[in-house]
């Protein structure tokens, strides 16, 4: 299967959310409480995707034009990759990786020499094989739950 990364447009904010809920509730499901989800899962929409204050740093990924995945970061001189889901049947087939690719390299042209995120329990695998390190575990608080996350860095 071809996987084609492509910049976000708005028109992709429902098939965004609605791929990020998914993801959450049955991929992140694994390793969170059912009211972590819930509240998680919750604050997902397609207004907040088209509101982000930097739509110019969020990809999708496609598989004939079906969006199978996405990734967004704040540049700063630290970029702060904000979100990486993949479609819940489109695990493990290296689209996390290359949206990763994408992100860095386009962080890299504008200036970030690191990255940094929060990642969760069931991400943090990942981004250890994609070499972030982890600085440390802590929480982080969505409506009245808080979730385990891992604050994770890459120099680039």
């Amino acid at each position: 299967m071809k996987i084609k990364i492509r910049k976000f447009m708005l028109k992709d904010a429902v098939a965004v959310a609605r791929l990020q809920r998914q993801t959450i509730k049955t991929i992140n499901s694994r390793d969170y409480s059912p009211s972590q989800i819930k509240v998680w899962s919750q604050r997902t929409t397609a207004k907040r995707h088209k509101t982000h204050p930097y739509l110019n740093y969020k990809y999708v990924a496609t598989i004939k034009n079906k969006i199978v995945g996405f990734a967004n970061f704040t540049p700063a001189p630290i970029g702060i990759i904000e979100g990486l889901y993949i479609h819940k049947n489109f695990q493990s087939m290296g689209i996390g990786r290359k949206l990763l690719q994408v992100v860095e390299k386009a962080g890299k042209k504008n200036g970030v020499k690191q990255f940094q995120l929060s990642s969760t329990i069931t991400a943090k695998d990942f981004y250890l094989k994609n070499n972030y390190k982890i600085v440390k575990k802590q929480y982080h608080k969505i409506g009245n739950k808080r979730l385990i996350v891992y604050l994770m860095k890459k120099k680039l």
